[in-house]
């Protein structure tokens, strides 16, 4: 999904969703919300 669509889904504006997608890569030191999704299904989160 687009930041913007996922802002919507959870009430959060574009920016910080952005914000938030960015610490969460930084932090499980990712490169991209492809990398970011790829964890998630692997980790089954």
């Amino acid at each position: 999904m687009a930041y913007k669509e996922i802002g919507a889904a959870l009430n959060l504006s574009e920016r910080t969703v952005k914000y938030h997608m960015e610490r969460i890569l930084e932090l499980l030191r990712l490169e991209n919300k492809a990398q970011a999704v790829a964890y998630a299904a692997r980790e089954k989160i």
